[in-house]
């Protein structure tokens, strides 16, 4: 069996009739997604990163790699999201590890090792 997450990564063409994606956090919970953009306003990665850790929701992420490229990216730190393919990878990393787990009762458990970035 494979689980995936394809639905929302499929591959998409922007050959110069449409406008680009705007930067976004997509920040995925048990029971909503949530979508940080702003359409107005032209916020970048780190401001929408910014607005998602100031959720409460965030005080219930799972603490894995998808929680600290967003809290990388919130502090301007090296190494956060700075693309559409990398905000991709960390929503997908989330809700994963969320679908996962979901049939846990309460707060699913991080994982047993400690994740080290490689860059």
């Amino acid at each position: 069996m494979y689980y995936g997450d394809w639905a929302s990564t499929k591959p998409r063409r922007y050959d110069g009739g449409g406008n680009r994606p705007l930067p976004q956090i997509d920040f995925p919970t048990r029971g909503t997604w949530i979508i940080s953009r702003s359409k107005e306003n032209q916020w970048d990665f780190q401001q929408a990163a910014e607005r998602i850790t100031r959720l409460p929701e965030w005080d219930n992420r799972p603490q894995i790699w998808g929680k600290g490229m967003i809290e990388k990216t919130a502090l301007n730190l090296p190494n956060g999201i700075s693309t559409g393919p990398q905000s991709i990878a960390t929503r997908v990393n989330i809700h994963l590890y969320i679908q996962n787990n979901f049939g846990l009762a309460g707060q699913a458990p991080p994982p047993t090792t400690e994740w080290i970035d490689p860059i």
